[in-house]
């Protein structure tokens, strides 16, 4: 029963697949600009087939993750340069809060732990290396959130697909959950929560394409999360579709569903308001727990947390890095478990100033939903999903690079804003109808390099696009002389018979 499981879900995954990527094609992206978009595919496709061990692991993989967006970002500056200029709404440079975040673990983990491999460390900083190349190609390049919702989607349902032709797929029940087979499903991964996070995320990434392929991108990953068995990715996943939901309604309450303020089914200010605040507060919940729990609460993870907190002592503030984690792991104050909380684990890692700033980053996305035309239960499902996840799954560890990166991926694009054509200033105007240099026309003085000979004799006509004369744009037009003397314009000169 499980194999027949396994081969109907890779059947339906496989099929849409072909949806989700002729759909991607359509859209142009890498037309549009191939770097942004290879590097997108990196981070994601290479970060779950990284995850699911089917790529080497270590520091030389990674590294070569860093040279190939590198590439990409030389390809995507390349393209930008061929007459391409896109500008962010909004305050598009807080896509650089993953950076910084990431930036606080490194600082913080080197500093706390001086004795640290020289090794080790720089392979800490690849992963800061990672992301911020990654938010400088999602702020230059010309890709849109509905691209990336797109690749997200079938990445995941790729991983679907090969899960029958890799090793791991079942584990075996433990004395907290089971799944419907009497086995938990774990696919091509190590964890089922991993992949029930991964499952969650392509559905959520459904919001953003078309109906019919985002009902074939969502049958065969809702069968995926019923058979891992993950109740924090489902719980999660009800929150999110539960606040779309909310939104929706909201909308048909309040009679704004047809009003486009900032672009279609943008959010209102009120609306981007209320739902940041909730993230905050989840978020607060979150910090309440790993303080406030007891051993046994949500599968042993509060023993997991009272320890963590115990460990932290009184550098709440400053952190005391990861690897001192993995350290304290080794002569047993800490149980061989990772924080299972996303708040605990920045908060070990980097302080109070690492979690401020990721509300920080959750709040602004939520808001700057409003500068991204269609993204708006998108943005709120997702930000529900990541603050709601959060309490009991660290679902993102900046200081290295793995399948969980991708989670910030849509982030990014939602912070950086919405490409759109950058309004010509005079100054472009002036710079297309100047003209760039100066020719001779049937060998008699210098002309305008925007004209051109034309037919008849002494006629002249445009030679580009712009049909806009040189005294529109300000130019003074030189003078030449006929064959008689007589002064001419070079926009028309005539030749006339002797008398």
């Amino acid at each position: 029963m499980k194999d027949v499981f396994v081969i109907v879900t890779a059947a339906a995954a496989a099929w849409a697949l072909m949806f989700v990527l002729k759909e991607f094609y359509s859209g142009s992206a890498m037309r549009r600009d191939p770097g942004a978009s290879i590097a997108v595919v990196i981070v994601v496709l290479g970060g779950l087939l990284y995850d699911a061990r089917i790529l080497p692991q270590g520091q030389v993989t990674q590294l070569s993750f860093m040279a190939a967006l590198l590439g990409c970002l030389v390809l995507s500056i390349a393209q930008s340069r061929k007459g391409k200029n896109l500008s962010r709404q909004g305050q598009h440079y807080s896509v650089f809060l993953p950076v910084l975040i990431a930036s606080v673990l490194f600082l913080t983990n080197a500093v706390m732990n001086p004795g640290l491999p020289l090794v080790q460390s720089l392979g800490r900083l690849l992963a800061v290396a990672i992301v911020l190349i990654l938010a400088i190609i999602l702020l230059s390049g010309n890709i849109t959130l509905r691209d990336t919702c797109h690749l997200v989607a079938a990445s995941v349902l790729f991983l679907t697909v090969i899960s029958p032709i890799v090793d791991r797929g079942w584990r075996e029940c433990d004395i907290f959950k089971c799944g419907p087979f009497n086995a938990i499903y774990t696919g091509p991964f190590p964890s089922e929560n991993a992949y029930a996070i991964y499952a969650a995320i392509a559905m959520i990434s459904a919001f953003r394409l078309r109906r019919g392929v985002a009902a074939l991108t969502v049958f065969p990953l809702v069968l995926v999360l019923f058979a891992t068995e993950s109740r924090t990715s489902q719980l999660a996943l009800g929150v999110a579709v539960f606040g779309a939901l909310s939104l929706w309604l909201w909308r048909g309450v309040a009679g704004s569903a047809g009003s486009k303020p900032r672009g279609e089914a943008a959010l209102s200010a009120g609306q981007a308001l209320f739902f940041a605040s909730l993230n905050a507060s989840i978020m607060g919940v979150g910090l309440y727990l790993i303080t406030h729990a007891t051993p046994s609460l949500f599968s042993n993870r509060g023993n997991i947390w009272l320890r963590g907190t115990a460990a932290l002592g009184d550098s709440w503030f400053t952190g005391l890095g990861l690897d001192r984690w993995t350290f304290l792991q080794t002569i047993g104050l800490l149980p061989p478990l990772f924080p299972h909380s996303e708040y605990l684990l920045l908060l070990f890692g980097g302080g109070a100033t690492a979690v401020s700033l990721l509300t920080a980053m959750m709040i602004v996305s939520t808001i700057k939903a409003r500068y991204v035309p269609g993204s708006a239960y998108f943005a709120v499902a997702y930000t529900l999903f990541l603050a709601v996840l959060g309490l009991t799954e660290a679902y993102w560890n900046p200081a290295t690079f793995d399948g969980h990166t991708m989670l910030i991926v849509p982030l990014m694009l939602l912070l950086a804003g919405q490409p759109t054509p950058r309004v010509p200033t005079d100054n472009d105007l002036a710079k297309n109808l100047i003209p760039k240099r100066i020719r001779p026309v049937h060998g008699h003085g210098p002309v305008a390099a925007n004209y051109s000979s034309g037919q008849s004799q002494g006629s002249l006509r445009l030679k580009s696009s712009p049909k806009v004369r040189a005294s529109d744009a300000g130019v003074s037009r030189p003078s030449r002389r006929d064959r008689f003397g007589r002064l001419g314009s070079l926009e028309r000169t005539t030749r006339r018979r002797p008398v």
